[in-house]
């Protein structure tokens, strides 16, 4: 009788577990995060604690996955004004993920209003000195104080935590609906974006198609190859895309010396990196020009030329350091630009 009820609860655990894992394992194919690496079989995957769903042959939808629930995300308190935006810290919901090491456990948030145009986001480790690009090779301007009148608003949501950059026009230009992931060796942030928008850059590669396509991830990594091979990189890396939407054009860039994935979707666009830096414009000539201006290392003149050489971001990181993760966002002038192909 006591061997009996032993199976009878041991079948009512596992049936337990196996709904459990259903539930948080029913993720749209478009929101699935690759939780795995090539080659990676089913009992290795949930040995990770992840999500096993083959999706067939050569698909771009990851077959081992993170559940809904493994990214938990975390809460903003202690929020301060500041002179020039508000700062906050961020403390880690429950244990995190296990999957490249475990979640830092405490974050410090820093939102400036560099200018009128202009919203800084940044996120780093609250309990200890990170890598991030030189001062030397980056020349970023301090902010010092808030200016009165801004084009854009900042909203966030604190538990968990995400947040939206959104123009006065009722523009979304950067918004977080899922939880990002902050590691020692890796930063994951998704941002949602519109169906319509038409999405450019994310180089440097040689590519027959101007618009990048969705379903598909783009890698930099700079590897000092001539550009007569094709869908290959090449001499630099540069982590900036210019998004079309409605006549309009808006841009991120990722300021980060590491290699890096990006992940377009017909609905959200996740950056993948060790190091991290957001730089979102919503015009493009502010945008091309604010672009310029930050990673231009030479004349400042060659800004307001069509082309401009640039002091690459190689995308390799120095034995021992560590990432660091900011965001910089630009809002629109009120020009107007068409899209292209």
């Amino acid at each position: 009788m006591l061997l009996f009820h032993f199976v009878v609860v041991m079948a009512i655990v596992a049936v337990t577990a196996t709904i459990a894992r259903a539930s948080t394992c029913a993720v749209q194919d478009s929101s699935k995060r690759d939780c795995g690496y090539g080659g990676i079989d089913q009992s290795s995957c949930e040995s990770k604690g992840c999500c096993w769903a083959p999706a067939g042959q050569n698909s771009v939808t990851p077959w081992c996955y993170y559940s809904e629930a493994s990214s938990t995300g975390y809460t903003l308190v202690d929020v301060e004004q500041t002179d020039c935006g508000f700062t906050g810290y961020l403390n880690l919901n429950s244990g995190g993920t296990s999957s490249f090491g475990p979640d830092l456990t405490k974050l410090k948030l820093e939102v400036m209003y560099e200018a009128k145009e202009t919203v800084r986001i940044k996120v780093s480790d609250a309990n200890s000195v990170r890598w991030e690009v030189p001062q030397s090779v980056i020349n970023r301007k301090t902010c010092v104080s808030r200016p009165s009148v801004v084009d854009y608003s900042v909203s966030y949501t604190a538990n968990p935590f995400t947040f939206e950059v959104m123009r006065h026009d009722g523009v979304s230009l950067f918004k977080t609906t899922t939880p990002f992931v902050f590691k020692d060796q890796y930063i994951e942030l998704q941002t949602e974006i519109s169906p319509s928008a038409k999405t450019f850059g994310i180089g440097e590669s040689t590519r027959t198609n101007h618009a990048l396509k969705t379903g598909q991830t783009y890698t930099l990594w700079a590897a000092d190859i001539p550009a007569l091979s094709m869908n290959d990189n090449l001499y630099g890396s540069f982590p900036y895309y210019l998004q079309m939407l409605n006549g309009k054009a808006h841009g991120a860039m990722l300021v980060n010396s590491n290699g890096m994935d990006v992940r377009l979707e017909s609905n959200t666009l996740t950056f993948k990196a060790i190091g991290a830096g957001f730089d979102v414009g919503s015009d493009a000539q502010q945008g091309m020009s604010r672009f310029c201006h930050l990673v231009n290392q030479q004349k400042k003149s060659n800004c307001k030329r069509r082309t401009f050489r640039t002091r690459r971001l190689i995308a390799r990181e120095p034995r021992n350091s560590k990432p660091i993760g900011w965001a910089r966002v630009v809002v629109p002038q009120g020009n107007t630009v068409q899209a292209a192909g």
